[in-house]
């Protein structure tokens, strides 16, 4: 199952986090986890920019196929010759043959050490200050010896300012849905003293979407000709305002239980909600020109495939939990926790769901 992020409007985070390595190269332990961050490119022409350790392979492939959509791949640049960046490369080249690569000259000789089959492929080599148009999006490459192998290098996309900056700017630790730097500090302040207000807040919404509800159920009493069959609104109005519970749940519970701390999963878990409200809001919107909308079945598909997510985090939050936690008052605060976090999930997809009725209902 395909879990990626958009970043910019034809860039995309196509990479992987791990949670299952205890100690990277063997060495460093990383509790937090790691994240292998690969890029995918949509331009005129389609570029990858790095690949991802081997353990996690099988979702890069998943995620380029799905943000490439059938298109072939034309493109993939490497900066960094470490497993965890360059370890799918030769899966690349077996899959998209026709695909050019691109790096520098140190790194194409650690590519044929290392046993990476890539002299069948074109190779472009690339020095400091080079540029490469791909369409609209213009690159160029520097230079980053012993960042910190002695083939790294950096490429900036000059159109959009995005750096992809190899082990550059880096730490350890799984980026569990959150790419920007705002979101991860964020959660990193996560304060349970401050959850009582954080409790009004969001009771506060879920109350003022019970209002909404409320005042959309009037409008149809007095209505004599409604765009859609009233039972149809009503079920929309009653999924979303579940939505909203499901939500307020989630931290009544954080707060009842005493919750110190927030768990990886639960984040990861927290970023896939908020992109199924962010999608269904775009549906939502698109809802009263569903003929002639070119995206609200796209959008749809969307929320449908990220509570498939949910679903696999839910179980992976779960195993991770009974595995590694000795406190039995946590392991019952974040199983009841974690299920209503997947019940969430559940919720976005049943308004989804309702969407897509009211659509063949209507076509």
């Amino acid at each position: 199952m395909y879990c990626v992020r958009k970043v910019t409007n034809d860039l995309y985070w196509v990479g992987a986090n791990d949670h299952r390595l205890a100690l990277f190269e063997n060495c460093f332990p990383i509790p937090r986890g790691v994240s292998y961050n690969a890029y995918c490119l949509l331009d005129e022409k389609t570029v990858l920019f790095d690949t991802v350790d081997w353990s996690a392979c099988r979702q890069l492939l998943e995620n380029l196929a799905y943000v490439l959509d059938g298109r072939e791949l034309d493109y993939l640049v490497v900066n960094h010759l470490e497993p965890d960046h360059a370890a799918c490369i030769e899966e690349i080249l077996l899959r998209h043959p026709k695909v050019k690569l691109i790096s520098n000259e140190k790194a194409f000789m650690l590519m044929r050490q290392f046993g990476f089959h890539v002299d069948g492929h074109e190779c472009i080599e690339v020095k400091e200050g080079d540029t490469v148009s791909f369409g609209k999006h213009t690159v160029t490459f520097v230079g980053a010896p012993m960042v910190h192998w002695p083939e790294a290098m950096v490429t900036l996309d000059v159109t959009d300012g995005v750096l992809f900056s190899a082990d550059a700017f880096g730490s350890f630790g799984a980026l569990n849905g959150h790419l920007f730097d705002d979101e991860i500090e964020t959660l990193r302040t996560f304060d349970p003293y401050t959850l009582p207000k954080k409790l009004d807040e969001i009771h506060k919404i879920e109350h003022e979407a019970d209002i909404c509800k409320h005042e959309m159920m009037n409008k149809l009493t007095v209505e004599f000709i409604a765009p859609i069959e009233r039972e149809d609104i009503i079920d929309l109005a009653q999924e979303i305002d579940d939505v909203t519970d499901a939500v307020e749940d989630v931290l009544i519970r954080v707060y009842m239980y005493n919750i110190k701390s927030i768990r990886a999963e639960a984040l990861e878990f927290t970023q896939v909600i908020v992109n199924c409200c962010k999608t269904l809001k775009a549906a939502l919107q698109e809802l009263h020109n569903f003929k002639k909308s070119d995206t609200i079945h796209s959008k749809i598909i969307e929320v449908n495939h990220a509570e498939e997510v949910g679903d696999k985090l839910y179980l992976d939050a779960v195993h991770s939990l009974y595995l590694e936690e000795k406190d039995p008052i946590l392991v019952m605060a974040w199983t009841e926790t974690l299920d209503r976090l997947e019940k969430c999930c559940d919720n976005c997809e049943d308004v989804a769901n309702v969407i897509e009725s009211v659509i063949m209902k209507n076509t």
